[in-house]
């Protein structure tokens, strides 16, 4: 059984904390999208083991 993942609005923060953290050290647009979308992928893996 896989579980839906909710973020509280204290980690929408976090990833957007995050977000201009790794943008402001690549200056990538592409390179920050990756970074988070990566990072979401594995909180979404831990949906089917929580």
């Amino acid at each position: 059984m896989k579980y839906q993942v909710q973020y509280s609005k204290a980690a929408i923060r976090d990833l957007d904390r995050i977000w201009t953290e790794v943008f402001e050290a690549s200056r990538s647009y592409d390179i920050t999208e990756k970074y988070i979308n990566d990072l979401m992928k594995k909180v979404d893996a831990k949906a089917l083991y929580p």
